[in-house]
């Protein structure tokens, strides 16, 4: 957002105050927020043929906002399987599975309702690559399933725990990063006192730089010729050739306010060489 405070013949000041960029980074943040609270859990199956009154497993799944725990008796497992999830450019992603007899979901014991009846438990909420992971959890399941011999059984089941929290981490850190980065510029030109001031402000402070009017050579907009080549940057050009940049980088926001600034200056300085 740009805010004019003086336009005259002798002064110019105003300043820039990135809103863009801040609620651009403030989305990418929430984005990455969102990913952590909602996808990151922990979960296990532990079994125990000992148990009483009956032999029992349990699953146990714990997010940063909810959690559930499952019981199902032994005997009413029918086996571990993956079940698959197909996006629209094809891609595959998995999450374990329990079939377990819909009896022993009603009563927690076998009986004759539901009997012969099955229906797929989610051993976690999301999907994700890495087959092989997701087999061999379900072959682990299976094999104490498959032996009466084992008495107890567990396993951990979070394969996407560290995946979401570093894929959501990049996304909440670059937003604060734009956000903090992105500073208010305050810009001066004075031309009775031959002063060209340009300040950044952020939160932990201010750096300011001041060189004589009669320095300045006036403003540049650069292109990036990368992507679409609409991410521009706006800088003040030095007669020793130094450029003063008014932002952080090129980026494609506002593009007709960095315009604006530079047909503002060019006007003011073009005042002063026709006098």
């Amino acid at each position: 957002m740009l805010k004019i405070k003086q336009k005259t013949g002798g002064t110019l000041e105003f300043s820039i105050i990135p809103i863009a960029l801040w609620l651009f980074g403030s989305a990418f943040s929430a984005i990455g927020l969102l990913i952590i609270i909602f996808l990151t859990e922990q979960s296990s199956l532990s079994c125990d043929r000992q148990a009483q009154p009956e032999p029992i497993c349990e699953f146990k799944r714990a997010g940063i906002i909810s959690s559930e725990t499952k019981s199902f008796p032994i005997d009413g497992i029918v086996q571990a399987d993956i079940e698959s999830s197909y996006s629209g450019d094809g891609g595959e992603t998995y999450r374990n599975i329990l079939v377990v007899e819909k009896s022993a979901l009603l009563t927690h014991s076998p009986t004759t309702q539901g009997a012969g009846q099955t229906i797929q438990v989610p051993l976690g909420s999301v999907y994700s690559s890495g087959y092989e992971s997701y087999v061999d959890t379900a072959n682990q399941i299976n094999a104490f399933l498959n032996d009466p011999s084992q008495t107890t059984f567990e396993t951990e089941l979070s394969h996407l725990t560290w995946i979401v929290v570093i894929f959501g981490g990049l996304f909440l850190l670059t937003g604060v990063g734009v956000v903090l980065m992105s500073p208010v510029t305050v810009f001066h030109m004075d031309r009775l006192g031959n002063q060209f001031k340009l300040e950044k402000r952020r939160l932990w402070g201010k750096k300011a730089r001041e060189v004589p009017l009669r320095d300045v050579a006036g403003p540049r907009i650069d292109r990036s010729w990368g992507g679409d080549g609409n991410s521009l940057r706006l800088g003040i050009e030095l007669k020793s050739g130094e450029m003063l940049w008014l932002g952080v980088g090129y980026d494609n926001i506002n593009n007709g306010q960095k315009y604006r600034i530079s047909d503002m200056v060019s006007e003011f300085l073009s005042y002063q060489i026709n006098r």
